[in-house]
């Protein structure tokens, strides 16, 4: 058996006050985002998917959170065990 990995790049762009919540200048905001329930756009992107890495990434008005997902595949060496009439 041999495995195959692959990697798939998200970007997500939502207004900044509700990503992170910003209260102003020494305000205090707890979110807790859950990609599956809460954003099911993004959620159809990581299904099966394991987050390597993330950015967020504030631009005044908009933040944008980046994924780095990746996936491994395992494949057969050969055929054999897909052969039903052994």
């Amino acid at each position: 058996m041999s495995g195959r990995t692959e990697y798939r790049h998200v970007s997500f762009c939502q207004p900044t006050a509700t990503l992170l919540g910003a209260d102003g200048p020494g305000g205090v905001s707890i979110q807790t985002i859950s990609f599956t329930k809460s954003i099911p756009q993004l959620a159809e992107y990581m299904d099966g998917w394991e987050v390597v890495s993330h950015q967020v990434v504030p631009a005044g008005d908009l933040c944008f959170l980046t994924l780095l997902l990746k996936t491994t595949t395992t494949i057969p060496d050969d055929l054999s065990a897909l052969d039903e009439t052994q």
